[in-house]
């Protein structure tokens, strides 16, 4: 969720509509102000961060620098940092950018987080940005995938908001057609290994691109893979549903059950289907020649030690989600009734270099039932 209001040249403060203020390119939406894109002026932001908040030891220093690093290895030209860990007197429409955890609702009005700007509505560039999270939600800050909202834990993952509240002040809008960080943030997830990963995604990473330019960093690409799709509009945020097994023909799915937090299809030994996954190209470049590999495993660790059964080539831009569906054929010697991983990894050969190799691997639970 998020607040603008304005700066006129007399730094009055007036708060005015987002109505009019989105723009839409490829998939992303992001503000506009006297017709021109809101941004920062510079090309960086170094946070102030609560001093009770962010405190020595608690782990949340290194989870907001972990946040502030998966925005920085985007495509996009743009740096989070820290300027303070010690920021006592935190608050709104001081001049600060700052970030802190709250348990008032006056500032938080009824959201789990909340980003709050002031900007000049002539220059059409912020001034401040705050972020504030609710004390009183579940906050996790670990990777432990069983403990997570999507897979049916308690734990909202905070890396997940923060990369969404950290969107708008990149000057993101939110989305609600397309599988996107600025959508619903809690399952825009990559899971494998029994662990969790949050990111910023191909569609916020290139609406990054489109504000500040292109990243300078040497690693411009990555690939990613994801069990998670768009499923409908929820509001003003995209709804994420898990990806299915479809029948041979793609037409219905799977008949399913719940294990270990996660939809489990039931195959037969030999039998085809349509797994779907959800690719992305979250780096600057199209490439072509991707190499995409699908397994069986018997965990959750999908690798290229696992079983190999099938293989195909793909082209991926950096402008699009590719949820898609593939052929493949259960391998006919397997046990019945055990619960089996049938794995994806995209650039299985290793042959492309990325600014991150751990979110290449995914997963669907099966059972064979015959």
């Amino acid at each position: 969720m998020n607040t603008i209001k304005s700066y006129h040249n007399f730094y009055l403060i007036v708060a005015i509509s987002l109505a009019g203020m989105v723009s839409t390119s490829y998939a992303y939406d992001h503000y506009h102000a006297s017709g021109k894109n809101l941004i920062w002026g510079g090309k960086a932001m170094n946070w102030r961060a609560g001093k009770n908040s962010f405190q020595s030891g608690t782990g949340w220093r290194e989870e907001l620098q972990e946040a502030n690093a998966r925005w920085n290895e985007a495509p996009g030209n743009f740096t989070f940092g820290i300027r303070n860990w010690n920021e006592k007197y935190v608050g709104r429409y001081n001049g600060q950018n700052e970030i802190w955890f709250t348990d008032k609702q006056s500032v938080l009005d009824g959201a789990p987080a909340r980003t709050i700007y002031t900007y000049n509505a002539i220059s059409a560039r912020f001034i401040e940005a705050d972020v504030v999270f609710d004390s009183d939600v579940k906050w996790s800050k670990t990777n432990t995938q069983s403990t997570k909202t999507p897979y049916g834990g308690e734990w909202r993952p905070w890396g997940n908001t923060a990369m969404h509240e950290f969107g708008h002040v990149l000057g993101l809008a939110h989305v609600d057609y397309e599988y996107n960080i600025m959508g619903e943030d809690w399952d825009h997830i990559h899971a494998n290994n029994g662990k969790v990963r949050f990111y910023a995604g191909e569609d916020a990473g290139r609406g990054e691109v489109h504000l500040y330019g292109q990243t300078t960093t040497s690693k411009k690409n990555d690939l990613g893979a994801t069990h998670w799709k768009y499923g409908n509009a929820d509001g003003e945020y995209s709804e994420h549903i898990p990806c299915k097994l479809y029948s041979s023909g793609g037409g219905s799915v799977i008949y399913n059950d719940t294990y270990a937090g996660a939809l489990r299809f039931h195959v037969s030994a030999g039998g085809t289907y349509q797994a779907q996954f959800t690719l992305e190209n979250n780096g600057y470049y199209t490439l072509e020649n991707i190499k995409v590999a699908y397994y069986i495993s018997t965990n959750d660790n999908i690798t290229t030690l696992d079983r190999l059964i099938k293989t195909r080539t793909i082209k991926m831009g950096p402008d699009d989600v590719y949820t898609t569906k593939y052929s493949v054929t259960i391998p006919g010697d397997l046990t019945v009734g055990q619960t089996y991983w049938l794995g994806v990894i995209v650039d299985y050969t290793g042959s492309i270099t990325e600014f991150c190799e751990s979110n290449n691997a995914t997963w669907l639970q099966i059972k064979v039932i015959n």
